[in-house]
């Protein structure tokens, strides 16, 4: 999930690179979806 929230990293007079969403937000949307049970977590992970 992290690579789907990605987006351009803007790095100045550098040319803009791709860089991932943070890792803790997507895991606090999962949590939060888990708690509203709109998914659930899965035996394998």
């Amino acid at each position: 999930m992290a690579k789907v929230y990605g987006g351009r990293q803007r790095r100045g007079v550098r040319p803009s690179h791709f860089s991932r969403g943070s890792g803790a937000v997507a895991r606090r949307v999962l949590q939060a979806l888990e708690a509203l049970k709109v998914v659930e977590k899965d035996q394998d992970g």
